[in-house]
């Protein structure tokens, strides 16, 4: 692209000031835009390299982006950013896991850890995870205690040794990837309590909610339908007037509510005559949809088995329910006494145990402070990939309107590394609205793709999220533009390869 830039990408760069979201699509060049921004802001005065933080989520992408700014400072023949090479080598063009290791051998004292430890690459952390689950297994497998019985056959059930592995490791990571990972264990009572006395528990309150959402979304159909429908069809207005009346039998009072979904939800079913008019189909049809609907969206909660429970054995259920998960977090956290005691044995650290370390360093307002002052500007690249702990980590360094966010929804990769889109996708919002926090800039021009591609991009994806993901609005927004400097008169066919796994 050279110096050629679109007008989105010159605003990217020549941002000086407050918080910057850049919602960067697929071959928008956006690596590019970073770099020259880097050199924009070099060249202005206001910063200088050594107090950038540039994150990224790979050792590849960190190499890239330091080979980049060696290439531009180099050839350049302006003495401020020769002068800037000097810097280059030493400056925190990190990982995030990276950033967060530097964290801790630089602070680490104010907890108590020294430096003497190793970090467990992925493959070691794996071993040595099969080796505290081999030792928990040997335990339990001699005693066969009830405890563990339960979660095998509650939630692993007909699943092999693998998979008993997996969904272990896995809900350790979800729970650690948390700033407080025993929050989820300490709302377990809380959460399973539907007795009147607690009637803002997260399970009530969800329950409660659903029922009047998928009513009321019934009812507002059933109303318009009532205005459509003419004098001339007197058993279809009376299944429609039953319809509302049915409907606006369920309150706010959620015991009630039960009681009518359990006993008394019935409507009347309308079929098509010779005699109607095309109008009177048309209702009769959409009347048919929404009832089906709106039972289905019932019955995905309060399933037929379920309404035939009274309420007595449906707290007695509940209640067993929530003493088997109580075994599984129990189970979880003895692999995690298990799995820390084994690395303390090797003075070893993963990452999750570095992410968390940190953390809790930056809760030292001290330390907090002097990174803030330490970065004039901090970069984060793949911002869709963002954990909601590692967010937690950059709240605490930033000076509160010294961040450039870049990333794109569509490419988030990590969530097998607990990456949460929804952070990316919450500040998109937020500083659509409120500018006074943050700016947004989107790169939606796709400079590396045929337009075929980027025709079959938009086209899978506008499927996909029907208009809308998590609050944002994809219609449109995110839709890819083809940029190349090319341009066939006809379209090639788009082939989709799809690759089983083993």
């Amino acid at each position: 692209m050279g110096e050629k830039w679109t007008e989105p990408q010159k605003r990217v760069i020549k941002h000086s000031a407050g918080n910057l979201l850049v919602s960067a699509s697929a071959g928008s060049g956006k690596t590019s835009v970073l770099i020259e921004k880097i050199i924009t802001l070099i060249l202005s005065g206001q910063v200088h390299l050594k107090n950038l933080l540039i994150v990224t989520f790979t050792n590849a992408a960190s190499l890239e982006i330091r080979q980049r700014l060696q290439k531009s400072l180099s050839v350049a023949d302006n003495q401020t950013l020769l002068a800037e090479l000097e810097d280059l080598s030493t400056s925190d063009i990190l990982t995030f896991d990276a950033f967060c290791i530097k964290i801790v051998k630089e602070f680490g004292y104010e907890i108590g850890k020294d430096n003497n430890f190793t970090v467990a690459d992925t493959t070691l952390a794996g071993f040595l995870q099969n080796q505290a689950l081999d030792n928990i297994i040997s335990k339990h497998g001699k005693n066969l205690d009830e405890d563990f019985t339960n979660v095998l056959d509650t939630f692993f059930a007909g699943r092999n040794d693998k998979d008993f592995r997996h969904g272990i490791i896995s809900l350790y990571n979800f729970l650690k990837s948390k700033d407080d990972d025993t929050v989820y264990l300490k709302r377990l009572d809380e959460f399973f309590d539907l007795s009147e006395k607690n009637k803002n528990s997260e399970l009530f309150k969800f329950l409660h909610n659903y029922v009047l959402s998928v009513k009321n979304n019934f009812l507002s159909k059933i109303k318009r339908l009532i205005t459509l429908c003419s004098n001339q069809d007197e058993k279809l207005k009376s299944a429609l007037q039953n319809a509302k009346q049915m409907l606006e039998l369920l309150s706010d009072d959620f015991y009630k509510n039960l009681l009518i979904i359990q006993n008394q939800l019935n409507f009347d079913v309308v079929r098509a005559s010779q005699k109607d008019t095309f109008e009177i189909l048309e209702i009769k049809k959409e009347y048919a949809n929404a009832k089906n609907e709106f039972l289905a969206d019932l019955n995905l909660i309060f399933s037929k088995e379920i309404r035939a429970l009274s309420l007595e054995q449906m707290q007695k259920d509940i209640f067993a329910t929530k003493q088997r998960l109580l075994s599984l977090f129990n189970l979880v956290n003895e692999f995690d006494e298990e799995y820390s005691k084994i690395k303390a044995n090797m003075q070893v650290l993963d990452f999750i145990d570095i992410e968390q370390l940190a953390n809790k360093i930056l809760n030292n307002s001290n330390i907090a402070t002097s990174l803030q002052n330490r970065y004039d500007w901090i970069f984060i690249d793949e911002y869709q990939d963002t954990s909601l702990l590692q967010e937690d980590i950059v709240k605490k360094i930033t000076a509160g309107d010294n961040l450039f966010m870049v990333g794109d929804f569509k490419q988030s990769i990590y969530r097998f590394r607990q990456a949460e889109p929804k952070i990316f996708i919450n500040k998109y919002n937020q500083y659509k609205k409120m500018q006074n926090l943050g700016n947004v800039i989107e790169l939606k021009t796709n400079f590396r793709s045929d337009k075929a591609i980027i025709n079959f991009n938009n086209f899978v994806f506008d499927k996909i999220y029907k208009n809308s993901i998590d609050d944002f609005e994809y219609s449109g927004n995110a839709d890819l533009e083809f940029g190349g400097s090319y341009e066939s008169d006809v379209e090639p066919k788009v082939k989709l390869l799809v690759i089983q796994k083993d």
